[in-house]
């Protein structure tokens, strides 16, 4: 028998343009979970999921990404399902690459040993098609439930930021499998970028986050670099250079630098005091 896939999209503010790029995919699946976490009301989006095989949440709150995936998860399991596919909004396949994921998932073997499995956002050639990782972000990724009750929930603490991350280390120290399946690509938007210009410089664009968010990457990412450094110290290292070019380009391009700079400290500070969940 195929395993069974359903689908968990995560909302926050859609874009019209995001919800078109939710239902290029929404048909795939007999069970496509919507999480609306945006504190006010948006027609649109009972409107475009008044679907037979939508389960649409509407939490009329933001009650961040652990929580949704934490709720989907549960909900897919209570219907039968056995793998869960989770996207955020600003992550769409191109062309056939879904029906292509679902191909390379379905020849993978001994699936009962893997957590998550996940494309690339990086297009390259002459690569390894299948690869062991210790980490895969949320978007794209499938997530094994039956796995999932044994590893344990997304860490609701996190709110944001590594949540994702965490769930894999966690995942890894019992020993499941995560995969990376390099043959499929998905576009997938990591922040608001600006467009500057640099004298001899190729890359003239630069990701940019609410200041907030960085309240968040700071906090998470030195937990993270807490209780899995000596395990993933890679992963963790990679993570640490991202914050501190994250950090740099906001302080730098970003409009909003005191505020910034508030939210970095802030950050900091919080997670001293082990004070975690929502910012508030």
């Amino acid at each position: 028998m195929k395993p069974t896939i359903a689908a968990l999209t995560v909302l926050y503010h859609p874009s019209e343009e995001n919800i078109k790029s939710i239902l290029s995919y929404s048909n795939y699946f007999d069970l496509h979970i919507i999480i609306n976490n945006s504190e006010s009301n948006y027609p649109s989006i009972t409107e475009a999921f008044n679907k037979k095989n939508c389960f649409l949440i509407d939490n009329k709150a933001n009650l961040g990404v652990a929580t949704a995936l934490n709720k989907g998860a549960e909900i897919a399991i209570n219907k039968g399902y056995q793998w869960l596919l989770t996207m955020d909004q600003d992550s769409y396949f191109e062309n056939h690459s879904l029906e292509q994921y679902f191909i390379e998932f379905e020849k993978l073997s001994d699936q009962n040993n893997i957590a998550v499995i996940g494309p690339t956002f990086i297009k390259k050639t002459n690569q390894i098609q299948c690869e062991d990782v210790n980490s895969l972000i949320t978007s794209g990724s499938m997530l094994h439930l039956q796995n999932f009750e044994k590893i344990g929930n997304f860490n609701d603490n996190l709110f944001i930021d590594e949540v994702d991350h965490e769930y894999c280390y966690r995942a890894r120290l019992k020993n499941f499998k995560i995969i990376q399946l390099n043959s499929i690509f998905m576009n997938h938007s990591l922040g608001d970028t600006k467009k500057i210009h640099q004298f001899n410089s190729k890359n003239n664009t630069r990701s940019l986050h609410a200041p907030i968010r960085l309240y968040y990457i700071i906090r998470n990412s030195r937990l993270t670099k807490k209780l899995y450094k000596k395990h993933f110290p890679k992963e963790v290292k990679r993570t640490e250079n991202d914050m501190w070019i994250r950090i740099k380009n906001n302080l730098i391009y970003g409009k909003q630098k005191t505020k910034t700079l508030y939210f970095i400290i802030r950050g900091y500070i919080d997670y001293k005091r082990n004070k975690f969940g929502k910012y508030e």
